[in-house]
């Protein structure tokens, strides 16, 4: 519906709230705005009505129409109103209530671990300390306009195309070891966008460690801190996901895997505004830790809080990467929040208090981290291109299904693009793997807005060809994308910093091509699962171990 909360939001969450609702119907009038909720404890007719609508052979939307009136009609009560495609009733089923299972294992560096959960068995795989690591890197991926309109996500087909790379890249002979996502992850108010994702993956793209961050988006769905309401996520959306996090360290006094303290339906006095501040949504505890992985140290938080409060853990995280990252190891800070805050005027309505340039900034200032030097680089998201920051020393990667702006301006569109990061430590080096571009002047609002024959799919098709074809590895398969210089290099030390008149940045270049399409696989494996790591140093977390038990329909 691209609003926030989703008109049908109310109607979920009553659904949630009633044990015996099983499925609700609910009505929308896209014009009025009028809307109407039932609850039903059972339904005869979805799966005809579903089986229905995925026919192929059925190209006549008006039949379609017709089956979904049918179908409301029979449901108890009067459901005779427009049931167009694009607006009228419709049913969900409830998913059913979830339950997260952790478990604090042993994993040895450098071999493979099996594990075994229910019926599914996988491996976990991390590199022993100061050897390759190899990690994927996304940022803002949209993939559904549900709650926040996704300006491509549709016209590139972004959800499946993001699923299919994310299972190929897993399934490659040299596969990778870490998934790092920078935030805004689906812009999902409420955990159906992520439920749908998650499942789709393979055995293996879920068994890699996940580093995941909070963006504005996953805290108030929104965007915006003064928008707040309660269907956002506030903080919460973290129960989807198996993080580690320096929460974990205080379980004497909590008791939980995440610190959940603090109510945000009543949060305590003094912590600001219900909804809206951040210091009254969850602890902070909850969205930032650090940890060694092969040579990298790497660092995630949340730029929502401000540097008073994230100056204790930094100070901790560098006295840990001083005393265990060698001086010619990598540390990697990731954050969500990009741009300079005191110039860029959009940063402030968005949340970010702790953009992540300055959080290098202070990092580098800071015993244990400042002899890193370049060494000490960022990956952000938030602005809506994929780019090298030389002047700051990081790479922004928050292209993936929303139109592309110049950070300086967010009402100058310059076209979209989506594609990952990949990059590995000794030696680091970093790579831009771009899977699709399309310049556009405006932005489109319906797809007879948009040329679609600007779309350029090639690359994305050729990295997909060369990873199932059995051609190689990752590292075979990247002379399709573009290595951007790393700047811990001794050599490219000598980059020059942009003029204050100029942009911060240097745009990746597209190589327009036509398409030349292959067959796409269908993953739909959902294993369940119930691993978590040790805080500090990471000794074994799987992206399926940590995430997939939430999604388990009990």
């Amino acid at each position: 519906f691209g609003e926030s909360p989703s008109p049908d939001s109310e109607c979920l969450f009553a659904c949630q709230d009633d044990d015996e609702c099983k499925y609700y119907s609910f009505y929308y009038n896209a014009t009025t705005k009028g809307c109407r909720c039932e609850l039903f404890s059972s339904c005869n007719s979805c799966r005809n009505l579903t089986a229905a609508i995925q026919d192929q052979s059925i190209d006549d939307a008006s039949l379609i129409s017709e089956q979904i009136q049918e179908y409301a009609d029979n449901l108890d009560g009067p459901h005779t109103a427009n049931t167009d495609i694009l607006e009228g009733w419709t049913t969900t089923k409830k998913y059913g209530k979830s339950h997260m299972h952790t478990k604090l294992v042993k994993v040895i560096p450098g071999v493979k671990n099996p594990f075994k959960i229910d019926t599914h068995e996988f491996d976990v795989n991390i590199p022993k300390e100061g050897e390759r690591a190899k990690c994927i890197v996304w940022g803002d991926p949209c993939i559904s306009s549900k709650f926040v309109g996704c300006s491509f996500g549709k016209y590139f087909d972004a959800y499946e195309k993001s699923v299919n790379m994310l299972n190929a890249l897993a399934e490659a002979d040299d596969g990778f070891h870490c998934f790092i996502m920078l935030g805004d992850n689906f812009y999902d108010s409420d955990g159906r966008i992520s439920v749908s994702f998650w499942k789709r993956l393979s055995i293996k793209a879920m068994s890699k460690v996940l580093i995941y961050i909070l963006g504005n988006h996953d805290i108030w769905t929104g965007g915006a801190p003064d928008a707040g309401v309660v269907y956002d996520p506030l903080q919460y959306s973290l129960q989807y996901l198996g993080l580690d996090t320096v929460a974990g360290l205080d379980t004497a006094s909590t008791g939980n895997w995440f610190n959940y303290q603090i109510n945000p339906d009543n949060p305590p006095a003094g912590l600001g505004t219900k909804y809206q501040s951040i210091q009254a949504t969850s602890s902070i505890t909850n969205s930032i830790n650090w940890f060694q992985l092969g040579g990298f140290g790497m660092l995630f938080f949340n730029g929502a809080y401000d540097s008073s409060e994230l100056r204790p853990y930094f100070e901790e995280a560098c006295s840990f990467f001083g005393d265990n990252i060698g001086d010619d190891g990598t540390i990697i800070l990731i954050g969500h929040w990009n741009g300079n805050a005191t110039i860029q005027s959009w940063i402030s309505p968005y949340g970010g208090q702790m953009v992540t340039p300055d959080a290098r900034n202070l990092l580098s200032t800071l015993p244990g981290c400042s002899k890193f030097g370049k060494n000490l680089v960022y990956f952000d998201g938030h602005g809506h291109m994929n780019e090298i920051v030389t002047v700051d020393n990081g790479y922004l990667m928050g292209a993936h299904g929303i139109m592309g702006m110049y950070p300086q301006n967010f009402s100058d569109y310059i076209g979209a693009e989506y594609g990952f990061f990949y990059t590995h430590s000794s030696p680091t080096e970093v790579h831009y793997c771009q899977e699709i571009f399309a310049p556009s002047p405006d932005e489109p609002t319906w797809v007879g807005e948009f040329d679609n024959s600007t779309i350029n799919s090639d690359k994305y098709y050729e990295i997909i060809e060369c990873l199932e074809e059995g051609f190689g590895g990752i590292q075979d398969c990247l002379g399709i994308c573009e290595e951007w210089p790393y700047f811990g290099r001794e050599e490219e030390s000598t980059l020059v910093s942009p003029s204050a008149n100029e942009s911060t940045s240097t745009p990746a270049t597209p190589t327009p091509a036509p398409p030349t399409p292959v067959s796409n696989p269908d993953e739909t494996s959902k294993p369940t699962s119930d691993t978590t790591a040790g805080a500090r140093t990471l000794c074994g977390l799987g992206l399926g171990a940590l995430i997939s038990a939430i999604f388990a329909v009990m």
